[in-house]
């Protein structure tokens, strides 16, 4: 949906704004759906709640903003949302690397998908420590709904776009949190975040390009060489 968003808020040709118009409003009803089915189901994990505030309290210390190892200020309400909305994506980052690490065709791509779970499990220990020392709850793992089945029903061209995409939303992901974000250990953790998942992109990106699965993305004239020719 803030992809769609996103989008619909740059385009200015009708036909493309009525496709992505279409798109947002398909979206909202399939999560409409989803969420029904969650709370039908009783799956639903609640995110923290924060007491309402009675009054307006404005900062007037110089230590809200504070440097690095010294006394933080308690999570914010904002801060504690982007710690949460990471959480969810790297819980179902991890799940979703493990099931695509055991199904995978060659030792090279299990591996790659299998460090993708190793990057999601050190994510998801160190921000539910921030949430746990707020005293906040943190969702739960979905690595039990992994079965123990090795035969794929997508292709490792598939399941390698899939993670590339989720790579990219995660990049976005921590992008957003980093803007929410007072106390600079927070900041630190999201800004270190987007190196480790930028670098796991890259070695995502090569493998594809290596499997001839890697399509040339549209690219602003050339042009010097173009004067050159």
């Amino acid at each position: 949906m803030k992809k769609y968003a996103r989008a619909l808020s740059a385009v200015r040709r009708q036909d493309i704004y009525d496709h992505l118009s279409r798109c947002v409003k398909e979206s909202d009803s399939l999560l409409e759906d989803s969420n029904h089915v969650i709370l039908r189901k009783s799956m639903l994990m609640r995110p923290p709640f924060i007491p309402y505030p009675v009054k307006v309290n404005f900062v007037d210390q110089k230590t809200f903003i504070s440097p690095l190892f010294s006394q933080m200020h308690p999570l914010t309400s904002l801060e504690v949302t982007a710690i949460q909305e990471i959480v969810n994506t790297n819980v179902l980052g991890k799940t979703l690397m493990l099931a695509f690490s055991q199904v995978a065709t060659t030792q090279k791509l299990r591996s790659y998908f299998f460090d993708g779970v190793k990057l999601a499990s050190k994510q998801i220990k160190h921000f539910t420590e921030l949430l746990s020392e707020a005293d906040l709850p943190s969702p739960r793992l979905l690595d039990a709904y992994v079965t123990n089945s090795t035969i794929s029903p997508f292709s490792d061209k598939l399941m390698m776009y899939h993670t590339s995409t989720a790579v990219r939303i995660a990049i976005d992901n921590c992008g957003a949190g980093l803007s929410m974000s007072f106390r600079s250990d927070v900041a630190v953790e999201f800004s270190q975040l987007i190196g480790r998942i930028g670098k796991y992109g890259k070695d995502g990106i090569r493998i594809m390009i290596e499997q001839g699965w890697m399509e040339e993305p549209p690219m602003a004239t050339d042009r010097k060489k173009l004067a050159e020719k």
